[in-house]
């Protein structure tokens, strides 16, 4: 392991305990999950070296960050690697959150239908109570949005670090070959960001997969555009 991820990864990660009070609080900016939120150009040597078709060479490689998932513990978005890879992503500050989030993402949509149902069922039932109380779900859902972000917004990092899972299609074969897989593969894999600073302008780590050998290669990136929270359809399964 390098001196910067061993640095890195000694330290505590987003979801760790911190203190309520700190004598150095003023001294860095607090982190904000929403900066993370844009599309970022990424390098991966080794990535470069399965770009065989000279029409993947025109595609630059990206990662996008849409958004906060619904219980505010993670991120989605998307990674492409021309020519190499096509995958959706999901980033979380701890190995167990993540992979509480991608059980979440796995389990049937029905489980999610019979949650609508009840709720609509206990909406139905709640039509009696004072007119007061009709502010009451819009209160509810302000708080939960405000909720989302102070998941992440209550710790301060100097290096943000993120694990994340992606899931997609690998469409080259392992360098050793030469050449593209017959047909667009699906797989998954794992892999790790640690962004240099608190404004997420930049950020080092590695990813792995399977089918193309890959284990802890290195990937990099900076920001190309900021943007804000997206509305995106995002699709696990």
């Amino acid at each position: 392991m390098d001196d910067w991820q061993e640095s890195a990864f000694n330290t505590r990660h987003l979801h760790s305990r911190v203190g309520r009070s700190s004598g150095r609080s003023g001294r860095r900016a607090a982190f904000q999950v929403k900066r993370t939120f844009g599309r970022y150009s990424v390098k991966c040597p080794r990535a470069l070296r399965l770009i065989w078709k000279a029409s993947c060479a025109d595609n630059k490689p990206a990662l996008e960050i849409f958004c906060l998932s619904d219980d505010g513990r993670g991120l989605l978005g998307s990674l492409s690697l021309p020519g190499v890879l096509n995958a959706n992503v999901v980033l979380a500050g701890s190995a167990k959150v993540l992979g509480d989030l991608v059980t979440q993402l796995e389990e049937p949509s029905s489980s999610k239908d019979d949650e609508d149902d009840d709720n609509s069922s206990k909406t139905m039932s709640d039509d009696d109570q004072d007119v007061d109380e009709e502010d009451e779900p819009s209160q509810r859902e302000d708080e939960k949005e405000r909720q989302r972000f102070q998941n992440f917004e209550k710790n301060s990092f100097r290096s943000p670090k993120f694990w994340f899972m992606w899931k997609g299609e690998v469409l080259s074969g392992p360098a050793s070959t030469q050449e593209s897989t017959a047909a667009p593969t699906s797989q998954s894999g794992m892999g790790y960001l640690v962004f240099s600073g608190n404004d997420c302008r930049s950020f080092r780590g590695t990813i792995s997969c399977e089918a193309l050998g890959w284990k802890d290669v290195s990937i990099s990136g900076w920001k190309q555009a900021t943007m804000n929270e997206r509305d995106v359809v995002f699709e696990w399964n």
